[in-house]
């Protein structure tokens, strides 16, 4: 009886096991496979959980301007630098992010093509120095999609393109 009890419980562990591999691959199918490294940029969706009880809005950005991963926890987490307005856990899903593709600030954006090493115009001088590494990533990237005219902000309104430019002022200032 015992060893009849035995072979029963083996049988079903093995169709337990073949229907969980099944399942396993199934779900795999459909699952985002993104790795993000350190020092990487990405858009972070922010949604309805992230806010507290009453300052959620549907009229606010879905995305957040690029952040920094600060810290890989393991491939579905990522722990981020994130605007210190932002009243939120730092750690993300990977469900939650999606790869930043800015071009690099270190090359000339300015150069004409009619005179190739030269600068087309002098961007002032700005004292940065007591800005923190993501504002600074972030006026970079606002500067980059100025220039260039690509990138969700430079094809937005006028009010909305007025309404960045004096939240990219409070930063510098604050």
């Amino acid at each position: 009886m015992a060893e009849h009890l035995r072979v029963i419980h083996e049988q079903v562990k093995l169709a337990i096991q073949e229907s969980n591999t099944k399942y396993k691959m199934n779900a795999d199918k459909r699952r985002r496979q993104v790795l993000f490294d350190e020092g990487d940029l990405v858009w972070v969706v922010l949604t309805r959980d992230r806010f507290p009880v009453g300052e959620y809005n549907k009229l606010k950005e879905g995305k957040i301007r690029p952040c920094e991963v600060l810290q890989k926890i393991n491939d579905n987490a990522y722990r981020l630098c994130l605007p210190s307005h932002l009243k939120t856990s730092d750690i993300f899903n990977v469900k939650h992010l999606s790869p930043c593709f800015v071009e690099s600030t270190d090359m000339n954006s300015r150069v004409s093509s009619f005179q190739p090493g030269e600068a087309d115009a002098r961007e002032p001088e700005s004292d940065d120095a007591e800005l923190s590494d993501c504002t600074k990533r972030a006026l970079a990237y606002h500067n980059l999609a100025n220039r260039r005219k690509v990138g969700r902000f430079a094809r937005s309104t006028p009010i909305r393109k007025a309404y960045l430019d004096a939240y990219v002022e409070s930063i510098r200032f604050s």
